[in-house]
């Protein structure tokens, strides 16, 4: 996987360049075996363009999440900007104290909830008021 979207979108420009080529190849030779009456190689030939169409929807998802670079990008989030918010997030609240000392485990469990949707999770709902 490239670490730049710049990269990635490069290496998916020479991948789309390399099947072009072999297309072209294959354009060529069709018309050649097909005057020298080569059938055998003619058959082969076109088994060859079946897989390689196959080959060349398979690389074009392929390349397209490549270029989105989801990961990489997540990554960069959870251990960049996004883990800075929710620290902050979690520095803030931590001043929060409970009327009930007994509740301190209520209020520190609303906290992390309350960091873990700061951090992106948005499947679990945010913490009620204290």
């Amino acid at each position: 996987m490239a670490d730049t979207d710049e990269a990635s979108v490069a290496f998916a420009r020479e991948a789309e360049q390399a099947k072009e080529k072999v297309q072209a190849d294959i354009e060529a030779l069709k018309p050649l075996l097909e005057g020298l009456n080569y059938s055998d190689e003619g058959r082969l030939l076109q088994e060859f363009v079946n897989r390689f169409t196959e080959y060349r929807e398979l690389d074009r998802r392929i390349l397209d999440l490549a270029v989105e670079n989801t990961n990489l990008k997540a990554q960069r989030l959870s251990f960049g900007a996004g883990q800075e918010a929710a620290d902050s997030v979690r520095d803030s609240l931590r001043s929060v104290v409970p009327l009930v000392p007994a509740d301190r485990w209520r209020v520190e469990a609303l906290v992390a909830t309350a960091v873990r949707n700061s951090a992106g999770d948005s499947g679990a709902p945010g913490p009620p008021h204290c």
